[in-house]
């Protein structure tokens, strides 16, 4: 079969990240003006102790800051709402997603999440809740074409123009695996073919 000429079945995953935002730093209105801070060791009196759903979190004041909803949660001493036993500043909301948000406030990297998935929409109503802005929130987008694929010794020598287009935008082939044999009467191979962008 070195010379057969086969036919084959690729379903394409294309996984492609949505064009790269300019970031806006977390509580700074002009993302050129933002400075890489020095390292510093912050004073006792700056450390805060949060408990998130029952998770314990240890942040300072200036990185809670960034957030509308910490810097007026703050601003008034003595008036921050419900405490533990520990001292801690008790907020009722999940930990698991807390802790990426937590994560953008002191690095400026926001979650990368799915388009269009119930973990974005989450993200969303969390930035929401701690008075950030959502739209820093990173998501990729996800695609299946299934086309023909052409191929002469195991290799491709063709695609459809479905599948051209979006490899003429950028598009690149990962991966491809064979799933055995399809159940065409040419005895075609299924196989599954990822694409992502370079």
């Amino acid at each position: 079969q070195d010379c057969a000429d086969h036919r084959n079945k690729a379903s394409f995953v294309l996984m492609e990240p949505e064009p790269k935002r300019a970031r806006t730093a977390p509580g700074a209105s002009n993302p050129a003006a933002s400075t890489t801070p020095a390292v510093s060791v912050p004073a006792a009196s700056e450390i805060v102790d949060l408990d998130i759903g029952g998770t314990r979190f240890r942040t300072s004041r200036a990185t809670l800051r960034k957030s509308s909803f910490f810097a007026a949660l703050l601003e008034h001493e003595g008036m921050e709402g419900g405490r533990t036993a520990e001292g801690a500043i008790f907020i009722d909301r999940c930990p698991t997603l807390f802790k990426d948000i937590l994560e953008y406030l002191r690095t400026d990297l926001a979650p990368c999440v799915r388009e269009g998935s119930m973990e974005a929409d989450r993200f969303r109503s969390e930035f929401e809740f701690f008075g950030l802005d959502p739209e820093q929130i990173e998501t990729w987008s996800e695609q299946i074409i299934t086309a023909r694929y052409h191929w002469t010794n195991f290799r491709e020598d063709g695609v459809t123009p479905a599948i051209q287009r979006n490899l003429d935008d950028g598009w690149r082939v990962k991966k491809i695996t064979s799933a055995g044999n399809g159940g065409d009467d040419d005895g075609t191979l299924v196989c599954s073919c990822i694409l992502e962008m370079s």
